[in-house]
């Protein structure tokens, strides 16, 4: 791309043209050296003020070093009070509505309030299209709901998100008597669980269905109770009016000829009337009954309040279950919120998995067990710039930021071998580990500033969070944690390279001087 801007085809022209070329070529060559000229003498203050600051941390080596340790307990407990989330919600351009009404509604009943539904949702000026359906068949599991999809106009064309539209929506829809509507802005990734009227899942399993019916409506109600969590609702349907035939009198049930009574038609042709030896009750019954394998089950789904994250809720619905459900009633996250209950426990792992993978490759390339440690003596401060800038910007630590500070550590250790490459050789030179890694800070300042600000401007339009999708942030926790090290690890490498290097010359001393060594020179 840029040989097709600079590259020109060569053509004849007259001397009148050639001397404004050169004329402009000069021109452009003394803004060029202007603006080297300029940029070299900044750069030149910069890396003496450098030059400085690190004789000083180099000569206060244990406040360093103390300091080292301050970040270190900061990043872990930063990793357990950042709020914790899955997937981030980001605008799709698309909102779904789940309308429910009375479980005895009438099909025509049920049409004239979810057209009432969508008369409101025509007039808002953010929405393009609308979408609507009703009764049993598909998505929906019975006659009593509905099915909304709402397209939203392009995000230039509309003042709000995705979510502040759903927000603002909710009042409105509320006005209207006789049907419940719930709103949720779908994932961009959406994994397994059931067809819900909100985003996340919890469900209640067990053996017998009449211990359902009277467990989840309790813990229903204790989930509505939660500040932090909306439109909680549950699959659960036992209000559908039906009949009841009840059998024979108790006279008649051990006799098996009492079956004749019920025919229609009697063998004179006589009509018997059915409520001679029947009775009808009346009473409801569940409109549909759901299986979680092969168990009865009922699913409570639920959204979270703006602000708030799936970390902060997932123990308390866990802690509410317990109080209210009996122990023969089994309960599990489904969908989002079981793949984050599983994410939390293998991102940990994760993490360490991918530090003690490049400690190893490190050990093998310097064929040193110690120096790799002054490499990824780098990574705390870089998980505490992270940490801090989502906690800054409350965002929570989901997959997005997780994937970010896994790519910035790779990012960040580059420092340290820089550092710690040139200093190897300066040591086998002869200088003392001082001068050695005073030398490299200085020398390789220039390619650290370089790479670091190439990183940096290359993940900040990612962590603006500007133009569609771009909710995710998926570059904050990187650009947070480039600006935070780039700091620190500059002065905090550099001391640790010199107590790891005084640490290795004592071993080597101690090895060069035990018995065995002294037996294997006898």
């Amino acid at each position: 791309m840029l040989c097709s801007r600079f590259l020109r085809v060569p053509h004849h022209a007259g001397d009148d043209e050639t001397s404004r070329v050169h004329q402009r070529k000069s021109q452009l060559q003394n803004f060029k050296a202007r603006l080297y000229n300029t940029s070299e003498s900044v750069f030149n203050a910069v890396q003496n003020a450098y030059a400085w600051s690190l004789r000083l941390s180099l000569k206060h080596h244990r406040f360093t070093m103390l300091l080292s340790g301050a970040i270190l307990v900061a990043t872990v407990a930063l990793f357990v009070t950042v709020s914790k989330g899955f997937i981030a919600s980001t605008d799709v351009g698309q909102i779904t509505g789940s309308p429910q009404a009375a479980q005895d509604i009438f099909f025509d009943e049920m049409s004239k309030h979810q057209q009432a539904v969508v008369a409101i949702l025509r007039r808002d000026r953010n929405i393009a299209a609308i979408n609507s359906t009703i009764g049993s068949g598909g998505p929906n599991g019975s006659a009593n709901t509905g099915r909304i999809f709402i397209r939203l106009k392009p995000r230039h064309d509309r003042t709000m998100s995705a979510d502040e539209i759903v927000q603002a929506l909710r009042p409105k829809l509320s006005q209207v008597p006789g049907i419940k509507v719930f709103l949720q802005n779908p994932p961009a990734i959406n994994i397994g669980g059931q067809q819900t009227k909100a985003q996340y899942q919890f469900t209640l399993s067990s053996p017998s269905f009449e211990e359902l019916q009277q467990a989840s409506p309790k813990l229903e109600e204790a989930l509505r109770k939660l500040p932090e969590l909306q439109d909680v609702n549950s699959d659960l349907q036992i209000g559908n009016p039906q009949v009841q035939v009840t059998g024979l009198e108790p006279q008649y049930q051990q006799d098996e000829n009492a079956l004749n009574l019920l025919s229609v038609r009697s063998t004179n042709n006589q009509l018997v009337p059915l409520n001679a030896v029947t009775t009808l009750d009346r009473t409801v019954g569940p409109l549909t009954v759901n299986h979680t394998g092969q168990l009865a089950s009922v699913t409570l789904s639920f959204n979270l309040k703006p602000g708030i994250s799936l970390g902060d809720v997932t123990s308390k619905i866990e802690q509410l279950a317990k109080q209210t459900l009996p122990e023969t009633v089994n309960t599990s996250f489904q969908g989002s919120a079981q793949a984050f209950q599983s994410s939390l426990q293998g991102l940990g792992w994760l993490l360490v998995a991918a530090i003690l993978v490049i400690y190893i490759v490190l050990g093998i390339l310097y064929e040193d067990f110690i120096h790799p440690l002054t490499i990824l003596s780098s990574l705390p401060s870089a998980g505490f710039g992270a940490l801090l800038t989502l906690l800054l910007f409350k965002v929570d630590l989901n997959i997005y930021a997780f994937v970010g500070i896994i790519l910035l550590i790779g990012t960040v250790k580059k420092n340290g071998i820089m550092m710690v490459d040139f200093a190897i050789e300066a040591r086998r030179d002869g200088k003392s580990p001082y001068q050695a890694i005073y030398q490299a800070c200085l020398v390789r300042f220039r390619l650290i500033m370089m790479t670091t600000m190439a990183a940096l401007m290359g993940t900040l339009p990612i962590a603006l969070g500007f133009g569609a999708g771009a909710d995710a942030r998926l570059g904050l926790a990187v650009v947070g944690g480039l600006v935070f090290s780039q700091l620190l690890t500059l002065y905090l490498t550099p001391v640790f390279y010199t107590y790891m290097e005084a640490w290795q010359t004592k071993l080597r001393s101690r090895k060069k001087h035990s018995p065995a060594s002294q037996t294997d020179l006898v």
